[in-house]
């Protein structure tokens, strides 16, 4: 039997300045973990004394420190009699401000630990451990950030929590434009890794779309709807968007997203084409004429292109090869030309548009020498480039008539609500920008 009395002496020289002292001290208590394992547990000092020394000067007392924190785990992860939980996380949060990364990891580790373990006493501290677990997510550490986001996750098992977690990301987000930046990327990566996409992405649209800071809004809007159209994590998210001409599921996360996405012009365009909605995304070309043209909105287009040119949109660039089968999807394409200045921009989406028409070109050549029983009317297309324009007419005419066309599922036009509900948001978006840049309010 260890003596109380000795784990505090322990506790006490393992503070000690001295790092040989200090060492002895932690190679007694690895020791005795070996020994007696069940007579260290009740002793919550003696763990944080053991977490507080991972980092230090002395790799000899971090190598021993590290060792010792291992066993523990691994100790309480085995063992059927339960250790003084409470106290070990009215220790931990103490330690959650530590200005050892090595430390706050270890405390996030240990907290997703016992949430596993004991999950019926963790709950009881669910608010305190919120609330001190929230300043890690704008750490400089990934692992800590990491850590502090499982940790989030696993507590968020209830709708409640789960929504308190994604407002408190919003308000960090809103506090801290330069996390937003900086980490917003990697943060919700890896929370999409530990929640479905699909909800995370519905929880953080709803929250948006009442946001009254409407700069915030349309910055984490674009910041959102590039990590959806490019990580490998939102990849599942994609394909489920994707599905929106013939899933009623798939629509509805449309619907919901595409509310909050109106904060930004470039996004909820790109959203559209994702859910080949080309119907819908042609409506919204012909509000943007009257949306106020800046430097952001172009830069914004000008990112869209790159993304056209990507994989994410090889269903789009496919399709634009079937123009009487998508006509809208083709005017999406233009009128993005026509938004464009001349630019690196321009050129790709001109490039690829003149691809589409010279295939057609040769189709209509191919077709038109082609037997079959309706092809006789078809007129053969001459090479004089004077009457090539009338004979291509011509013969584009002959076809539609002789050829069965392709039927797809389409998405339906946008709705008067969605139009109306996109253009009151851009106003206020305007009316925000004016009075924010001393514009007044005309």
């Amino acid at each position: 039997l260890i003596l109380p009395a000795v784990k505090t002496q322990f506790v006490i020289i393992v503070a000690a300045a001295d790092e040989l002292t200090k060492q002895t001290a932690l190679q007694w208590i690895s020791t005795l973990l070996d020994i007696a394992p069940h007579e260290i547990l009740p002793c919550a000092d003696l763990l944080v004394a053991v977490i507080y020394n991972l980092r230090s000067s002395s790799k000899e007392i971090e190598g021993i420190a590290g060792a010792a924190n291992a066993k523990l785990q691994a100790i309480v992860s085995q063992s059927t009699t339960s250790p003084p939980v409470n106290e070990y996380i009215a220790n931990f949060l103490k330690l959650v401000g530590s200005r050892s990364p090595e430390t706050r990891l270890a405390v996030l580790q240990w907290l997703a630990l016992l949430h596993d373990k004991y999950p019926q006493c963790v709950a009881e501290h669910v608010n305190d451990i919120f609330h001190a677990i929230a300043t890690t997510l704008s750490d400089p550490s990934d692992d800590v950030v990491q850590s502090g986001l499982t940790v989030m996750a696993k507590l968020s098992n209830n709708e409640s929590y789960f929504q308190r977690l994604m407002r408190g990301l919003v308000n960090l987000f809103r506090e801290d434009r330069a996390l937003l930046r900086a980490r917003a990327s990697f943060i919700v990566r890896h929370l999409v890794r530990l929640m479905p996409p699909d909800v995370v992405y519905t929880s953080l649209a709803r929250i948006l779309e009442d946001e009254k800071d409407l700069a915030f809004a349309g910055e984490c809007v674009q910041t959102l709807n590039l990590i959806m159209l490019t990580s490998r994590e939102c990849a599942g998210l994609r394909r489920q968007l994707q599905r929106s001409p013939a899933c009623a599921a798939s629509r509805a996360l449309f619907e919901v997203l595409y509310r909050s996405w109106c904060h930004s012009p470039a996004s909820v365009f790109s959203l559209c084409l994702l859910c080949q909605a080309y119907t819908h995304a042609s409506q919204l070309l012909v509000s943007f004429a009257n949306l106020e043209i800046t430097v952001s909105f172009l830069m914004e287009l000008d990112q869209l292109v790159q993304l056209i040119e990507s994989p994410v949109f090889v269903h789009l660039r496919l399709q634009l090869l079937e123009p009487q089968n998508n006509p809208c999807l083709l005017k999406c394409m233009y009128g993005l030309l026509m938004l464009l200045p001349q630019s690196s921009a321009f050129d790709l989406i001109k490039n690829r548009l003149n691809s589409v028409a010279k295939f057609e070109l040769l189709a209509l050549r191919a077709a038109a020498y082609v037997p079959g029983p309706n092809m006789s009317t078809i007129p053969a297309i001459p090479d004089d480039p004077t009457s090539t324009a009338a004979a291509c007419a011509a013969a584009a005419a002959a076809m539609a008539a002789a050829s069965t066309p392709i039927v797809r599922p389409q998405c339906g036009p946008a709705t008067p609500e969605q139009l109306s509900h996109f253009d009151a948001l851009q106003e206020r978006h305007r009316l925000f920008r004016n009075k924010t840049e001393g514009g007044g309010n005309s």
